[in-house]
């Protein structure tokens, strides 16, 4: 019930589309490979894709999400021919796109979205999971992941199709399951999600690397053969990606990222860049997700309730990707919300803040206060784009260039959370379900489905509260 509730939470503000040319990409790799079983895509403007060794291009991204959302793309195919064309007129025709204005397109593309919403939903059955292990205390699991899912960036970022979703949700499922005793369905379970991970994301290899010395120093070299299937399985999900390059590229370790301005480096000056992760308003951690502040003060309590290793091995890998991503050369991103590429972090802090004391005054307020500003941030981040926060906002309000955008990360008044209020004010609802209402062209019954929407999110969460009373559940504390 804690999936459906969160699922249908957050598709109060699903978008309908994508957002930058990352998304098109991955969708266009799904439809080659349900249309023309192939892992050539049409290239869209010149970015994300590399020109192979046959002349055609191919995305310089993993297969993993493209892969995964085929039924989505199968289920929208199959629904397309019932719609009709005045259906249209809800897809937002002024906001960046990269397909032809037909319906067609625009549903295809809606379905497929959908994506990282059930991502979203998981992610919160498997923290609720992770939290009744470490705590045995359900009504506390489930209230303290539900409000650091919807209070941290975790939630604007289920209305894209970014990969890191997928990502933060494999490690999750991983780390749960290395809350267990080792057993073969745990060796094979953790090879096959880790992976899928490297199939989403190459950089994966991150955190691939430190697991396999985690399982080693749980397992003990007495369970060699559990260990050995783990790599085994690892393995052969890597080397079908270096097949890949090798059969597209003629070399095993091109990925496509070769082909891209601004290439492979680590040449951020890493002072700014941890400080723009830090401190800056246009990529602040603590900014963007203000819940992961009693995360930190919380790290002391997790430390207790887990092994060392697997502690280690969860800020590790925190550490790792923070100081990996300062360095990388395009630490800021592109059009994102937020620290996107250190989305992984959060997930993985908000084990701790599963665990956060609530005992005095000071501690609870810190909570309030962050909880409710979280809240109000995400708010922002998901009703409207932050596409149109770059084209609407920082072009055509505030007159600045492309490459004036990094410079914006570090003054206030062309922040993201700025941007995003000056779009509200002026209109710019970024949320099918509010073009679908206001549609003239669609008969009075348009209103059933945004409203149904919000009877399930009620609905799932009666059911969900009514379940936590429910005496069947493992290791209930009374």
């Amino acid at each position: 019930m804690l999936f459906f509730f969160l699922f249908f939470y957050s598709l109060l503000f699903h978008s309908g589309h994508f957002f930058p040319q990352d998304d098109e990409i991955r969708f266009r790799l799904t439809e080659s490979l349900v249309t023309e079983q192939s892992f050539a895509i049409e290239p869209v403007h010149g970015f994300g894709t590399m020109t192979g060794k046959d002349g055609q291009e191919y995305p310089q991204y993993g297969p993993g999400i493209s892969v995964l959302s085929i039924p989505l793309y199968l289920i929208g195919q199959a629904t397309y021919p019932l719609l009709s064309e005045n259906l249209l007129n809800v897809y937002r025709h002024d906001t960046q796109r990269f397909h032809p204005p037909e319906l067609r397109h625009f549903w295809l593309r809606h379905w497929v979205s959908l994506f990282n919403h059930i991502v979203f939903g998981l992610m919160g059955v498997v923290l609720y999971l992770i939290g009744i292990k470490l705590t045995g205390n359900h009504l506390r699991s489930i209230t303290m992941t539900v409000i650091f899912l919807c209070a941290s960036f975790i939630f604007p970022y289920s209305r894209t199709y970014f990969s890191e979703p997928a990502v933060g949700l494999l490690f999750l499922m991983v780390f749960y399951f290395m809350l267990t005793p080792i057993s073969w369905k745990i060796a094979v379970s953790t090879g096959i999600l880790t992976g899928i991970a490297l199939w989403v994301r190459q950089d994966s290899l991150l955190w691939a690397f430190l697991f396999l010395l985690f399982f080693l120093k749980k397992a003990g070299w007495h369970e060699w053969r559990k260990i050995s299937l783990t790599t085994f399985i690892i393995i052969l999900f890597g080397s079908f990606i270096l097949y890949l390059n090798y059969r597209h590229h003629g070399n095993p370790f091109i990925t496509g990222y070769e082909a891209q301005e601004e290439g492979i480096a680590f040449s951020a000056p890493l002072l700014i860049s941890i400080y723009g992760f830090l401190f800056s308003t246009g990529r602040s951690l603590f900014l963007y997700s203000p819940v992961l502040i009693p995360a930190l003060f919380t790290l002391p309590v997790l430390k207790k309730k887990l092994s060392c290793p697997l502690f280690y091995f969860l800020i590790a890998t925190v550490i790792i990707y923070f100081v990996f991503y300062s360095a990388w050369q395009n630490w800021a991103g592109g059009w994102d919300w937020g620290p996107r590429h250190i989305y992984l972090c959060v997930p993985l802090l908000g084990v701790a803040f599963l665990l956060y004391p609530l005992q005095n005054l000071k501690q609870k307020s810190l909570f309030i206060i962050t909880a409710i500003s979280g809240f109000f941030i995400q708010f922002l981040g998901s009703i409207a784009s932050f596409m149109d926060y770059h084209l609407y906002y920082l072009i055509s309000y505030k007159n600045l260039s492309p490459h004036q955008f990094y410079q914006s990360l570090f003054v206030p008044d062309q922040s993201a959370l700025a941007g995003h209020l000056w779009l509200i004010r002026n209109g710019y609802i970024d949320v099918w379900w509010y073009h679908l209402a206001l549609s003239p062209a669609l008969p009075w019954y348009r209103m059933i489905p945004p409203l149904l929407n919000i009877i399930l999110v009620f609905f799932f969460l009666i059911l969900t509260v009514k379940n936590l009373s429910d005496s069947s559940f493992p290791g209930q504390k009374k």
